[in-house]
């Protein structure tokens, strides 16, 4: 009895054992899961920050603008303040303008750039329809092409057949005479 056994219970040793290694199977398994899980995260995690990046780099060209904008109020602003001659005030005043069509021009790109891209995924489309529009086309010339070849099996069968029957009619009128 110094084996760990009691009398009438012969299983117990093996059935702990079993018990311990079905506990580290599923402690395993656990331990995989969350490695895959962990896994999973790290890419979502990824995801999440590549689309934060692009937001701060819109709202960092957004500030740039706005701090662009800014800065020629406060010069227009400082030259109303100032008495600075006209000249100044002229330089200032063609400063925003440019400023202004830059920021038109930077505007229309962005669109044209959206637009592009709109029109790209469009024909994107149109081309998938139209491989699936051809691929269907080309099972159905298949099946055309199979059709095509059992009929000529089955005509040139029939010109067998016709030839034997005309060989046959003559080999009897030959019998008849």
């Amino acid at each position: 009895m110094s084996d760990g056994r009691t009398p009438g219970s012969e299983d117990t040793p093996s059935g702990l054992r079993r018990a311990m290694e079905d506990r580290l199977t599923s402690l395993r398994q656990a331990e995989e899961r969350l490695q895959r899980e962990q896994s999973a995260l790290q890419e979502q995690a990824k995801v999440v920050f590549a689309e934060r990046e692009a937001r701060l780099a819109r709202r960092e060209r957004e500030l740039s603008k706005r701090e662009a904008a800014v800065a020629v109020s406060e010069g227009i602003a400082a030259s109303h303040f100032g008495g600075e001659s006209e000249d100044e005030r002229a330089r200032l005043s063609e400063l925003e303008a440019e400023l202004t069509r830059r920021a038109g021009e930077l505007d229309a790109r962005e669109q044209a750039l959206a637009q592009r891209e709109a029109e790209a995924g469009e024909r994107e489309q149109a081309l998938e329809a139209t491989a699936v529009e051809l691929e269907q086309e080309a099972a159905r010339l298949r099946e055309l092409e199979a059709s095509l070849a059992e009929s000529r099996e089955g005509l040139e069968h029939a010109e067998v057949l016709a030839a034997r029957g005309a060989e046959i009619e003559t080999r009897r009128a030959e019998l008849d005479r």
